[in-house]
This record gives structure tokens, C-alpha cells and sequence, in this order.
């Protein structure tokens, strides 16, 4: 069980920014036809126009988006070379991860698998369970999310957050039982996407390392990416083994469609 949520907590982590869930296929075909739309062409936060939506809530500002969204869904796939550019090839069907806000901006779902319900005054009432608590900083950012089925149990999933001077996630903490795992963001400039994303991974003798290079190559009127290449490295170690460090390079492809209000 425990090698399960470690794996688990490892996939929804490879994508920064819902619930790892597949899609069906009409949602699937829905976002590829989407993005094969796509016409906008790449720029940089910083020179978005003076009258385009800005960030609607610190929840959307948490998960690096501007406009008032309602829906996020990234959807991965193997990178090929073809003439001396990359292109999608397959889909990774690991990689599927879904957020969603209501009509005030405030996360419904996010990227790790937690779920926000909140009453007629805004107050969170529920999580992925009843139990499961979410605190706010003195600023209303998400700070805290600890799923758990029961008072007495230990958190399922505990998350925590750090943000940067601009609100931007700068660091992530998580925990499912006996796996930690650490996150860093960075970023260029005041965009809110970052370029790039380190983890670190730990779970009964296990280590894992990846860092993550962000290459975005395709934007929607608001400023919002909706397409980038992905650089990983990653090392993986087992305490005690003999056996020397596995190493993996790769590239990939993420197509992001996203819904506003």
C-alpha cells in the first residue's frame, strides 16, 4: 500500500500545477481539438495588455492563472524530434491533471487530488472527506490542506505551502503516510508560471530527484499557457542496494485547454 501512495504522490508531482483521474474520451478528443485550434502566439505575462483579465483570486494566483477560470485540464504526451523540432507523439496517461474554481475564483479542485467545498459565506466546509481541514494565511493563500478520514488516524495527504513576495507557490511540502516529498518553483520575471520545478522524494529507503525545465510554447488571450515542453532529470537510489543510480533524461510534450466563466 505504502509503494502505491508513493507512486501516486510521484505522478500528480511531475505536473506543477484536480486529480489524476483520465479523462473520458470526449473530454480527451474535446481538449486536443482545442489545442490544434490554438493560435495564439507566445509571449510573456509582462506584456499583456493593460485592458486583459488579471488575476481574479489568491487561489488563482496559487495555481499560476489569470482570468477568471473555471476549469484546467493538462493532458501529457511522449516528445519527438522531427525536423529539429519537437512534436507530441504518444500520450502519457500518467500525466492527466485537472483544477477547477467557482465563480469567485477559489479552488474547487487542484492538482494533488484535494477537493474544496465551501458554504453560502464562502467558509470551507469540506474536503476530499469530512474531516479533512484547509487553512489560509493572514492574506487568504492556501497554506494547509491535511485529508484524513478520521480524528484519529494520520493525514492520507498533507500538504503545505510557501509562497514567494508575489504570491507565487515557491515552496511545496507533502506527505502520504511514510512518503515526503519536497517541491521548489521558480520563476522568470512576474510571470506566474514557473520555469522550472525540482522534487525530492523520499519513502523507506527509496530517493528520488527530478528537475523539471519549462519551455512554453503557446499562450491564450489571456495570457494563460497552453502548451510546453518539459525537460526531466531524474535519479533514483535504494538505501543499501549495490546497485549504481538510475538515471533518466527526457523530454515531453503538456497541452493545457482551459474554460473560464
Amino acid at each position: 500500500m505504502k509503494k502505491k501512495i508513493f507512486a501516486t504522490l510521484v505522478v500528480l508531482a511531475l505536473i506543477a500545477c484536480g486529480q489524476n483521474n483520465k479523462p473520458s474520451a470526449t473530454t480527451a478528443t474535446a481538449a486536443n481539438k482545442a489545442v490544434q485550434n490554438e493560435t495564439a502566439d507566445p509571449k510573456n505575462a509582462d506584456e499583456k495588455k493593460a485592458d486583459e483579465p488579471e488575476v481574479m483570486s489568491n487561489d488563482l494566483r496559487t495555481f499560476g492563472l489569470y482570468g477568471n477560470v473555471k476549469e484546467t485540464l493538462t493532458l501529457g504526451y511522449e516528445a519527438e524530434e522531427k525536423d529539429g523540432k519537437l512534436v507530441k507523439g504518444k500520450e502519457k496517461e500518467n500525466l492527466v491533471v485537472t483544477t477547477s474554481f467557482d465563480e469567485k475564483g477559489r479552488v474547487c479542485s487542484d492538482p494533488y487530488g484535494g477537493i474544496y467545498t465551501y458554504d453560502a459565506d464562502g467558509k470551507f466546509v469540506k474536503g476530499v472527506s469530512e474531516k479533512t481541514v484547509m487553512k489560509r494565511d493572514a492574506q487568504g493563500r492556501l497554506t494547509y490542506y491535511d485529508q484524513r478520514e478520521d480524528d484519529e488516524d494520520d493525514a492520507m495527504f498533507h500538504n503545505e505551502y510557501t509562497y514567494d513576495d508575489q504570491g507565487r507557490i515557491a515552496k511545496l511540502q507533502r506527505q502520504g503516510w511514510e512518503v515526503s516529498i519536497d517541491e521548489t518553483f521558480s520563476y522568470e520575471g512576474n510571470n506566474l508560471y514557473p520555469s522550472s520545478h525540482t522534487l525530492i522524494c523520499q519513502d523507506e529507503g527509496t530517493d528520488i530527484e527530478m528537475e523539471e525545465q519549462y519551455k512554453y510554447t503557446k499562450f491564450d488571450p489571456q495570457g494563460n499557457w497552453t502548451e510546453r515542453e518539459v525537460t526531466l532529470k531524474q535519479t533514483e537510489s535504494e538505501e543499501g542496494s549495490n546497485m549504481p543510480l538510475k538515471t533518466t533524461n527526457e523530454k515531453s510534450i503538456e497541452v493545457r485547454t482551459i474554460k473560464y466563466y
